[in-house]
């Protein structure tokens, strides 16, 4: 948490903020896939209130996605989308099943995984592997 709030207050022209995005993405998610417990955060972001971890994280990655061009986030977000179709597709295929899968057959699966879930109507489409929040 400190490191980031220090990355945001220096703002470097050298700063990676795609990859910062993705970093604090992923925290967010194993963060909501394997805490347990109430915790806060005490963070310069927005020093008035105490935050859950979950939240500063995904504020954090808010921030780090303002700062990257409208492409660059298309393109993280995307990524972002096909490693969770990635790892939804591995649970389905089995592991190993997955794993010995051609590259061109992998990437063709996650396309149409993708495109199903564009035309798909909002009320039958897959929660994605991180979305087990609020989900009663």
């Amino acid at each position: 948490v400190d490191a980031f709030d220090e990355i945001v207050e220096e703002d470097s022209e050298n700063t990676n903020w795609e990859k910062l995005s993705s970093y604090c993405d992923s925290i967010r998610r194993i963060i909501d896939e394997y805490t347990m417990y109430d915790a806060s955060v005490d963070t310069s972001l927005a020093p008035e209130a105490a935050h859950m971890p979950w939240d500063f994280w995904s504020l954090a990655h808010w921030v780090a996605s303002k700062k990257i061009s409208r492409d660059a986030l298309t393109n993280t977000l995307r990524d972002m989308r096909d490693k969770e179709v990635e790892v939804r597709l591995r649970l389905y295929f089995f592991p190993e099943t997955w794993d010995n899968l051609p590259e061109k057959s992998r990437a063709a699966l996650i396309s149409a995984d993708r495109e199903y879930e564009r035309q798909a109507p909002r009320h039958i489409r897959r929660p994605l592997a991180s979305d087990t929040r609020n989900t009663g």
